[in-house]
């Protein structure tokens, strides 16, 4: 389990965690890591970057859900979900 200073959050400095703040959802309880929305940082990217859907939604899955930072690697949810048969 991660203390609570050592969870790791997205962005490097004050300002960027400060962007990312409105797609924290909570706190993972299993791990004790920041749970991020995975459409409301895809969101941030699309309003604030001027990226499409498409390439925010790609970015998101190279640069941010495919980054393991270690110990303390934020969780990040969805709320779609597709079966896969």
């Amino acid at each position: 389990m991660v203390d609570s200073e050592d969870r790791l959050y997205l962005g490097g400095s004050p300002e960027e965690r400060d962007r990312f703040a409105p797609a924290v959802l909570g706190v993972n309880t299993r791990d004790n890591t920041i749970v991020y929305s995975t459409e409301k940082i895809i969101g941030i990217f699309v309003s604030e970057d001027g990226m499409t859907e498409e390439e925010a939604s790609e970015y998101f899955d190279f640069n941010v859900l495919g980054s393991h930072m270690g110990e303390g690697t934020p969780t990040y949810v969805s709320k779609y979900y597709d079966d896969i048969d």
